[in-house]
């Protein structure tokens, strides 16, 4: 082995044990610096009809975690992504692909829409499966699950929304993203305010 080949090699397991024993979360970090984000498809229904419900707007959010000592990762915006359920109550949402050193944990997600509200779903990942309140609810089929969204009365609705903010996810708010990005949320978020059919 040439002199260069065992500096190549030294400095690497180096570099490796110098991110494993100053990363915070060891356990976490080939999940979350090596990782694929793939994409998301599912469906949501009404929950008291179980039809399938269009014109859902579906958002998801994903943050960077930049590593800093001795105390919690600090998350900052990086992107956000919506879309409307189609006539079958479906949705994709497009993945980031390969995640290799940056710390891009899987997107939060939330669906919303008039007469229905809000709902924040986490990651639709494991940590949904094992800490959602709603997880029992959703039935898994391939991978892709199904969702029940429970209709709102009219004053719940703007009881809610009085103490929620203008952005799908509060972390956006010192972003500076621009309206035409969360267009289909701003939409269904003024609807929700009017009487319900």
């Amino acid at each position: 082995m040439s002199f260069r080949s065992k500096y190549i090699k030294y400095f690497t397991i180096i570099a490796c044990l110098i991110l494993f024993f100053v990363t915070p979360n060891h356990a976490s970090f080939g999940s979350e610096y090596f990782r694929y984000d793939r994409n998301i498809c599912g469906k949501i229904v009404d929950f008291d009809t179980r039809k399938p419900i269009e014109g859902v707007v579906v958002s998801a959010v994903w943050f960077i975690e930049s590593v800093r000592f001795s105390i919690e990762p600090k998350r900052k915006y990086y992107d956000y992504f919506e879309t409307l359920t189609n006539q079958e109550g479906e949705f994709k949402i497009q993945g980031k692909g390969l995640n290799i050193i940056r710390s891009i944990p899987p997107p939060t997600i939330c669906i919303f829409k008039e007469c229905y509200s809000i709902l924040y779903l986490q990651d639709l990942g494991e940590h949904f499966k094992r800490d959602h309140p709603l997880a029992d609810e959703v039935k898994w089929v391939e991978d892709k699950p199904t969702i029940p969204f429970r209709k709102k009365t009219l004053a719940k609705r703007k009881r809610y929304l009085r103490s929620h903010p203008r952005v799908p996810f509060s972390g956006m708010e010192y972003a500076g993203i621009q309206s035409e990005k969360f267009r289909f949320f701003y939409r269904s978020l003024r609807e929700n305010i009017r009487p319900q059919a």
